[in-house]
């Protein structure tokens, strides 16, 4: 799309790259520059200042990387229906994380309590969400406050709900006529009570935002990055699988959507290297979610070292010096032959 001249460039391409319609980034996001980003991220009346309001020296060497400017999106409280003051902001020179050494790549505002990423749409968008579920649009919608479109879904409990991370997929997706909420990470849409501790303390619960579309009958999508690595995967699994189960106590019907890590790692990749027709595709391919627990089971947690496509297993060169070996193949493919052969041989070295 091309760029306008109330953005910075890169950020503007960046939300191009990222498959999301002009009309939702120019609605949605802003380029900040100088010092802006404070008032935007640093506004909590929980953050220590001094007696003449200026931050705190620590606070300010932490975040004297947002002088440099960067983007920031942020959406509608759901629960006022007015404009929401917590947002992302991506800073063009991230500060690092001294804990772990990485880059923090988004900030959130400190101090304040998380909520969901739920965008303004122009009322083309809102007519192609009509259309794909067959559902009437409000009177006079061109006209209507950007919150009452998410009244509209909440008051039509047909209409699912996709849950994402971060703002640019759920950009991404509404800019393909589907409903979709961001969450600042996977673990973003529920909060677990804790002691002075640190030790669970309570039952966990959704957050507001994201309970007001608990909907008996309303059915949830998941749509959370492809990924290899098993920490990451772990992490993610655990996510859906303990927030669904909150989602479905208030009688939603879960589904999890899933790709292959080659069409891309975030949905929004997929989109910019396969369109939308493959996102209709990830879309209605989504499992349910006994079916997705099912599938978790069975999983490998590791990944293969050899992977065959061939009728029988044959003669594998399995390492000896290795003390847990998992094999998965399908009956009748050689597995019993090949077990009593690898055993047989390593007798044979061990008793030489």
């Amino acid at each position: 799309m091309p760029a306008r001249e109330d953005f910075e460039a890169s950020h503007w391409q960046e939300w191009g790259e990222s498959e999301i319609d002009s009309e939702i980034a120019a609605l949605n996001f802003k380029s900040l520059s100088g010092n802006a980003a404070f008032d935007y991220l640093l506004y909590s009346d929980k953050i220590s200042r001094r007696n003449d309001g200026r931050l705190r020296d620590g606070d300010m060497r932490r975040y004297a990387h947002l002088s440099n400017g960067g983007w920031w999106c942020s959406g509608i409280n759901i629960i006022t229906g007015e404009d929401s003051d917590w947002g992302c902001f991506k800073p063009n020179m991230p500060r690092i994380d001294e804990g772990n050494s990485k880059a923090i790549k988004y900030e959130h505002p400190p101090k304040v309590d998380t909520e969901i990423f739920a965008l303004r749409i122009p009322a083309r968008i809102w007519e192609l969400i009509s259309r794909r579920y067959d559902v009437a649009l409000p009177k006079n919608y061109q006209s209507l406050p950007y919150g009452d479109f998410w009244r509209w879904v909440r008051e039509n409990t047909q209409i699912p709900v996709i849950i994402c991370e971060g703002a640019k997929k759920a950009a991404a997706i509404l800019s393909c006529g589907y409903v979709a909420i961001g969450i600042p990470e996977v673990w973003g849409g529920r909060r677990q009570p804790k002691d002075e501790y640190g030790e669970n303390n309570g039952a966990p619960y959704l957050i507001p935002q994201l309970a007001a579309y608990a909907q008996s009958g309303r059915r949830i999508y998941f749509c959370f990055d492809a990924d290899v690595k098993r920490t990451t995967v772990r992490s993610v699994n655990g996510a859906i699988a303990k927030t669904a189960k909150l989602l479905s106590l208030h009688g939603c019907e879960v589904r999890v959507m899933g790709w292959h890590l080659v069409l891309g790692k975030g949905i929004d990749d997929v989109l910019a290297a396969y369109g939308r027709d493959q996102f209709d595709t990830i879309y209605c391919d989504a499992l349910k979610l006994d079916e997705w627990n099912t599938k978790q089971l069975r999983r490998l947690t590791y990944t293969p070292d050899l992977n065959l496509n061939q009728r029988y297993l044959g003669e594998l060169a399995i390492p000896l010096g290795k003390q847990l070996i998992g094999l998965k193949s399908p009956k009748n493919t050689g597995k019993t032959h090949l077990l009593i052969l690898k055993s047989s041989l390593i007798w044979d070295l061990r008793n030489r």
